[in-house]
This record gives C-alpha cells, sequence and structure tokens, in this order.
C-alpha cells in the first residue's frame, strides 16, 4: 500500500504535469463502486465549470483543491493517478474516474478498488478530522503532551506508528526502517518508550521520509508512479525484505516477525 513517500511521489509528478489552475470541462465515473461510493450527481455538479487550483497531501491522502471545497484521493493498495493529452487519451481496463480539461484528462485507475476518492465542501482542520488525521510524519514532532499520552498506551511501538491518529503517513514498510535505525525494537511498548527513543524515531521518521521522497518511493508490489516509472528507494532498505539478510550494522541475522497479521523485520541486537 502507497504510503507518504509514495503519494508524495504522485503529488509532485501530478503537479508537474498539470498546468494549474485548470478549469474542469466534465468528469466521468465507470459506475463500480470503490472502497467507499461517491455520491457522483453531487460530485458532478460541485466539480463541472470549477477550477482546479492546487494539489497537496497529508500522510497517504491526496487533495485536489478546488475554487470551493476539495476531492481527496486515498489509492489504497493498487490506485494511480494518469495525466494524458485528450488526443492521446485511451481508456484502460478499471479506470474509475476521468476528469476532463480543455486538452488533458486526469484519470483514477485502480485494480482492486480498495482506493477511494470522496468529496468535501471545506478543506479545513474539521475535513482531516473526519479522515482520522494526526499530523503528517514529515511534520511531526513532540512535547509533553505527547510523552504524557503516550505513557498511557499499553501498544507495541510498530503498532503506534501505523495508527494513523498518531502520525499520518507511516505504513508497514518504513516502520520497520525507522525503528531499525532509531534502534528501538518493534515490540516494545509505547509506555516504556523513553523521550530519547522518541527523539530518534521522530529524526529517523524525518530522515528516511524524506530520503523516499527523494527516490520516488517504494516499489514492493503494485506501486508506480504517475509517469510509469517504479520508485527507487526498495534498493535502500535496511531490513524490509531482509529476511536472513546481514544486519548492516552488526551483521547479526535480519528477523521477520508476524504483528498483528504483518511482517515486520528488525535486527535483535541492534533493537532494544
Amino acid at each position: 500500500m502507497p504510503e507518504l513517500p509514495e503519494v508524495d511521489t504522485v503529488r509532485r509528478q501530478l503537479s508537474e504535469k498539470l498546468p494549474l489552475p485548470l478549469k474542469l470541462e466534465k468528469i466521468s465515473f465507470s459506475g463500480i463502486s470503490l472502497r467507499f461510493p461517491l455520491d457522483e450527481k453531487n460530485a458532478r455538479k460541485k466539480l463541472t465549470g470549477q477550477s482546479l487550483k492546487k494539489l497537496s497531501r497529508h500522510g497517504k491522502y491526496l487533495f485536489f483543491e478546488w475554487e470551493r471545497g476539495v476531492l481527496i484521493s486515498h489509492l489504497g493498495m493498487t490506485g494511480h493517478w494518469r495525466v494524458d493529452k485528450i488526443k492521446d487519451y485511451k481508456a484502460k481496463k478499471h479506470d474509475h474516474v476521468q476528469l476532463y480539461f480543455a486538452d488533458l484528462v486526469l484519470t483514477y485507475n485502480d485494480p482492486r478498488r480498495f482506493g477511494y476518492v470522496l468529496w468535501e465542501d471545506l478543506f479545513d482542520q474539521t475535513a482531516l478530522k473526519k479522515l482520522g488525521l494526526g499530523p503528517d510524519a514529515i511534520e511531526w514532532a513532540i512535547d509533553d503532551l505527547f510523552i504524557k499520552s503516550m505513557k498511557k498506551k499499553s501498544a507495541p511501538i510498530k503498532a503506534a506508528l501505523l495508527d494513523q491518529r498518531i502520525v499520518a503517513g507511516i505504513g508497514n514498510i518504513y516502520a520497520s526502517e525507522i525503528l531499525f535505525h532509531a534502534g528501538v525494537k518493534p515490540t516494545k511498548k509505547v509506555s516504556a518508550v523513553t523521550r530519547d527513543q522518541w527523539k530518534k524515531i521522530i529524526l529517523q521518521t524525518h530522515r528516511i521520509l524524506q530520503a523516499a521522497i527523494e527516490g520516488g518511493g517504494s516499489t514492493i508490489d503494485d506501486y508506480l508512479q504517475p509517469d510509469g516509472a517504479k520508485g527507487n528507494f526498495q534498493d535502500s532498505h535496511s531490513v524490509y525484505g531482509k529476511k536472513g539478510n546481514p544486519c548492516p550494522k552488526c551483521k547479526a541475522a535480519i528477523v521477520l516477525s508476524t504483528q498483528s497479521g504483518r511482517s515486520t523485520f528488525w535486527c535483535r541486537k541492534c533493537q532494544r
């Protein structure tokens, strides 16, 4: 599933391809439901004739900001957006939403239909709260109130990193990478994580996610950039997908554990 770096790569590439602002001529739907249904009649009424002003991101969500309102996109597991010139546009299997501008068409394609698009009349903190999103991981910081609230939690630290209400944008891949470089074992209880460990976790969160953005994200299974290219950051992973490989720090074998049905890669010697 695309995480923050992959979604930011999508945002950046779409921004480069779309000469904003752009007036919407029409919007089309496949009629096949995505993860959550969109009121297509309302979206068509609200969007047609409006100008797309800006593309932004928070966590794993992409926001298409219009003169009035916002179209919210979550890529799910296999969703992706692409831009074509209208004269070159050819519909593809699993195209679900098409936004037509004067000479461009912006298309959402999703084979597994686990992603979705939603419409909100206002784009503000209320909209983010509706999505259950905490602070964006790139801007994440801690204070005394945060430390105090974490002392009440008994969940493993990896589960906390995956909780989008605590911090938005981290998924399974980057949680393993962050905890390895912070030297914190993934099963450690949140209540036992020290302030110094939190500082290391946040430092590594910023560093790793920024490096992944610069690398175009990680392609493990289905993720592709809007230009059809794969990400490159998977080549820089230290532990994810490296079961049995020597730890890049101590040379001990990387361990694969399962937490809540998800794979966790880590080093027993380096992570405490």
